[in-house]
């Protein structure tokens, strides 16, 4: 049997239905830009996967997208071209229009540009990403014939060959000679008397005089007439004079067309020659373009990358961490309920109760969503350190399913589903249930749903049901690998809270909510009065054990949120710690850098005096060297402060800390330790980790948190660009130079250029990414004599667009390059 027609596909299909799976995937086709890719993200399917890798790779994918788009970079600024039509014609041998040739230029630029971007990505921090790089094949020539011979209308160029230039150069000089030709007889006495209006005009494509009807005849102006006026007042000749040239017009353009005709069919010649490339280039920029899609859908919702793992046994845990539902968030619902969700430990049955409009149904739909997304590359609204294994089947029972053609009632068809569900699932099967057994007997519906629960329980499947059934709250307390919950209700303002509780059953709250929306008091008062009479006492002995467990995890969660708070403050006494263990340290290099000032004032003096006293030596000079040397001594207690010096830089060789912020003598850098080793430290320069020797080590000061945050910005004064100038205060974000991701929409080489042509490109540049908002930016000027590199910062500095710059971290092409930001 084909597995497209499998009763679990069919299930699969039903199921997605149930889980609004389609509302998502139309907010995804909102995001892609193409149409054969908005086209792609409607199918139900959409790429979906049972391979562990490869989910994880799609995740991974997912995110790289992300961190592109959030750096303000543009891996595909272009839309695609629709290319549908276009290939299948061009396969089959088919002549292609002028635009739609141009169609393929465009797809080729759009391939080499893509490329670039990638190929600009780090392999390290985006290797999805640049496993499509392969994909793109740019046949630079084959896009710059088509180029060089159409224009973007549509239009082909006159250059296109040398015999296309020479017949229409041809044909604008016949024209031109007919239009002299027509405006010497306008002007003419004789010829002028006769017209209607002193211009010409063309009918069917000739040339033509406008003469009065009456003097058709008098033989003024011959020629032949091609049409009249709607009065027949006027008749319109075209005179014997130009008739040769405009004859000789119409066979330069039948000559044109077949050159035409002749170019064209050489293009495409040469496109089917690269078919397969270009096709492989729609193919890859169409998946790039879903990729996108899923990255800009993903940062709409709040999707984050969970921990996928693989169903391996009945001990496989679930947990959504603050998990919400996509449709809810992307429906731009200001307040959407966030929950945590977890089923661990062999726990694989969750029970739900509680109130209808409580968000039972809602929570379900959201957990199957969950599940369907990690199977291909959505990220889910969810925290980055929630678990979601990948299930094979994701089947669901959700909703009424009535079907008059079918003559099925709604528990009659709920029943039919849920046949299918327990006869086919297993260890790799998710099964969501909503309001199992109603439609029915109650105590017969309730029968039915303990069965089927502990039948799917037994197959491994792990399952999720709400229902209103009391009966089903004891299999949590009665049953390996069931567990309770419920959507807690706020009963003193009588609304649903949405919030799920684990391990707490819930009640439906039937009568709160009848009383809440105007049924009678004494209806509601008799309703209470039948469910008092009606509680046995293992109802009752069901209840108080509720609430006591309500209080269990009430206290659990006070606890937990002092333990939380007693963390915070031993984290932040850490910090205080650290602070000032770094601020000693800075008092004592303080101290030791003014002694050492004071030393080398000192030893000038000295060396002065010692100087005068070479020139002309003398036992009186000499003694009063000697008490000079031992009045500075005295001044500057030497003897202590050189001794505390000593101590104090002991200290620092063998006590650098991590958070202590140093300097690299080779490199003449700052940083901040990491880690310290017996003989070396690990160092974080601006965005670089690199280790270095204790001995290349020197304790600096420490600038302010706010300054430590910010990126290494190094500022150059616009006057002299080779000197750097004092670093401002602390300015605005938008003056800020953030972390860099190179692609080819922000970044411009100018190495090997001349100063002249480095500006006109620089100026380009700059116009172009203020224009589009892309920020930060990066300009290539090498190192050289450094003539350049002045020249680009001068004018980077002096650019109003421009707001902070720097030169990059070692990582990024070190003072080769220049970072800025656009303001």
């Amino acid at each position: 049997m084909d597995s497209s027609e499998s009763p679990e596909h069919e299930l699969d299909l039903r199921s997605a239905r149930f889980l609004e799976w389609d509302r998502l995937l139309k907010y995804l086709s909102k995001e892609a830009r193409s149409a054969l890719a908005k086209e792609l993200c409607l199918q139900s399917e959409l790429g979906q996967t049972n391979d562990l890798a490869r989910a994880s790779a799609l995740l991974d994918e997912t995110q790289e997208a992300v961190s592109v788009i959030e750096s303000n970079s543009a891996l595909m600024q272009d839309i695609i071209p629709d290319m549908r039509s276009i290939l299948p014609a061009l396969s089959s041998g088919a002549m292609l229009q002028p635009l739609e040739l141009y169609q393929v230029a465009k797809l080729l630029s759009l391939a080499k540009n893509t490329r670039q971007s990638i190929q600009l990505l780090s392999e390290e921090s985006f290797p999805q990403l640049n496993n499509h790089a392969p994909n793109l094949f740019p046949l630079e020539e084959l896009q710059r014939q088509i180029s060089h011979c159409i224009d973007e209308g549509g239009n082909i160029a006159d250059d296109a060959s040398a015999r296309l230039s020479q017949i229409r150069s041809s044909i604008r000089k016949l024209h031109s000679r007919i239009k002299e030709e027509l405006q010497r007889l306008i002007h003419s006495n004789k010829v002028a008397k006769v017209l209607q209006e002193p211009i010409y005009t063309i009918r069917s494509g000739r040339y033509v005089l406008p003469v009065n009807a009456n003097e058709r005849n008098t033989g003024t102006v011959n020629g032949i007439v091609h049409d009249s006026s709607q009065s027949g007042l006027t008749v319109y000749i075209e005179p014997v004079s130009v008739i040769e040239p405009t004859n000789q017009i119409r066979l330069n353009e039948s000559e044109e067309e077949r050159e035409i005709a002749r170019i064209l069919s050489e293009l495409c010649d040469l496109c089917r020659a690269h078919m397969d490339q270009i096709d492989t280039n729609y193919s890859a920029l169409t998946k790039l373009d879903i990729v996108m899609a899923r990255a800009r859908l993903a940062i709409k919702s709040g999707g984050k990358k969970p921990e996928l793992i693989a169903v391996e046994n009945k001990s496989t845990d679930l947990k959504l961490l603050n998990s919400r539902h996509p449709l809810l968030i992307l429906h731009e619902r200001d307040q959407v309920i966030a929950n945590d969700l977890y089923l661990k430990g062999g726990d694989r049955t969750l029970i739900i109760t509680g109130p209808n409009t409580g968000g039972k149904t809602v929570l379900l739909k959201q957990v199957g969503l969950t599940c369907l997304m990690v199977k291909c590359g959505l990220l889910p609204c969810s925290d980055s350190d929630s678990t979601v294994p990948l299930f094979k089947h994701v089947w669901a029972d959700i909703g009424d399913e009535q079907s008059l053609e079918q003559s099925l009632s709604t528990f009659s068809s709920h029943m039919k589903n849920i046949v299918g569900i327990v006869n086919h699932a297993g260890l790799n099967t998710i099964v969501l249930l909503d309001e199992i057994g109603v439609g029915t007997d109650p105590q017969e519906g309730a029968a039915l749903a303990q069965a089927v629960l502990e039948r799917l329980n037994d197959s491994g499947a792990m399952t999720i049901s709400t229902t209103h059934y009391g009966e089903l709250k004891a299999l949590g307390y009665t049953k390996d690998g069931f567990v309770n919950g419920s959507l807690a209700f706020d009963d003193a303002g009588i609304t649903p809270t949405y919030k799920l509780q684990i391990g707490i059953p819930g009640s439906s709250k039937g009568t709160i909510i009848a009383k809440r929306l105007g049924l009678a008091s004494e209806v509601v008062n008799r309703a209470d009065e039948i469910l008092l009479q009606a509680k046995d006492e293992a109802s009752e002995l069901m209840s108080e054990l509720e609430q006591k467990l309500k209080e269990t995890i009430e206290h659990e969660q006070w606890l937990k949120g002092n333990k939380l708070k007693l963390i915070e403050k031993q984290n932040r006494l850490k910090e205080e710690k650290e602070e000032l263990e770094l601020e000693r340290r800075n008092m004592l290099l303080k101290v030791t850098g003014e002694f050492l000032h004071d030393v080398k004032s000192a030893q000038e003096q000295v060396k002065q005096l010692i100087s005068d006293l070479q020139k002309q030596p003398s036992l009186a000079k000499a003694q009063k060297v000697k008490d000079e040397i031992t009045r500075l001594k005295s001044e500057h207690n030497w003897v202590e402060q050189k001794k505390q010096v000593q101590a104090n830089q002991q200290v620092t060789k063998a006590g650098f800390v991590p958070g202590q912020f140093v300097e690299l003598k080779s490199i003449g850098q700052f940083g901040t330790i990491e880690s310290v080793q017996a003989d070396h430290a690990f160092v974080v320069v601006g965005r670089a980790r690199t280790k270095i020797n204790l001995s290349d080590l020197i304790p600096a000061v420490a600038p302010s948190k706010r300054q430590v945050k910010k990126a290494n910005v190094r500022f150059f004064d616009p006057k002299n660009p080779r000197k750097e100038r004092k670093q401002p205060e602390a300015k605005h974000d938008q003056n800020e130079v953030a972390g860099f991701v190179r692609t080819s929409v922000n970044t411009l080489d100018l190495r090997g250029l001349r100063a002249d042509d480095a500006l006109i490109e620089l100026e380009a540049f700059i116009d172009k990414v203020a224009l589009q908002n892309i920020s930060p930016i990066m300009v290539i000027h090498g190192h050289g004599t450094g003539a350049l590199k002045s020249l680009v910062r001068s004018q980077l500095s002096s650019a109003p667009a421009i707001g902070a710059q720097r030169p990059g971290d070692s990582h990024e092409g070190g003072d080769g390059v220049t970072i800025a930001s656009i303001v």
